[in-house]
């Protein structure tokens, strides 16, 4: 059987696509609006990740430091990076972060024993499953929910009160943050109040 040649794109319709993607229009955004947008997400960043910090220092030190930021910064990068939207908005900050510390701390209590790849895997499914049954998603929330199962003895050791201390209190403050550069940028929505 002979295999048919196909005949090869004319070079001057190569020509004429290349032309039309290199003029084609693109998001209107300037090299300085960029700039300024990402400014301000790396200054909330760093307030409200400071804020969260040394609140954290000076009521416990250094101990677990770096598992609270890890789970405020993935918060930050939602609040600050992408502020419009849904997930920064206050419903789904404060209800789906406190949705899955509850999950967390139950997780662990209630399945204390299990191996902890279990019991995290099990609480980050569920505050998810319920995260997205109330509308209320904020995947920062998955390692809010890990942290509650995997964290040290002084984690585990708070119970419920890893709710108030440090999920809300953190959530809190990095929203207080949030509407103040809200203020400084009035265009921009940082997250809606």
């Amino acid at each position: 059987m002979k295999q048919e040649e196909s005949d090869p794109v004319p070079l001057s319709q190569n020509i004429r696509q290349v032309y039309l993607w290199l003029t084609m229009k693109r998001e209107s955004t300037d090299w300085l609006t960029r700039f300024s947008k990402a400014l301000m997400a790396f200054t909330g960043s760093v307030l409200g990740l400071g804020l969260v910090s040394l609140m954290h220092e000076l009521l416990y030190g250094t101990t677990d430091l770096p598992l609270i930021i890890a789970a405020f910064g993935a918060t930050a990068v939602v609040l600050y990076g992408y502020p419009e939207s849904p997930i920064a908005q206050p419903k789904n900050l404060f209800t789906g972060s406190l949705l899955s510390a509850f999950v967390g701390v139950v997780s662990y209590h209630a399945m204390h024993g299990f191996p902890i790849w279990f019991v995290g895997m099990i609480a980050i499914s569920t505050a998810l499953f319920l995260m997205t049954l109330t509308s209320t998603l904020h995947p920062p929330g998955g390692a809010i929910a890990f942290i509650a199962v995997a964290g040290p003895p002084e984690i585990h050791q708070l119970g419920l009160l890893y709710l108030i201390y440090p999920i809300g209190t953190g959530i809190f403050l990095m929203y207080l943050v949030a509407l103040l550069m809200n203020r400084l940028t009035p265009k921009d929505q940082r997250p809606s109040p």
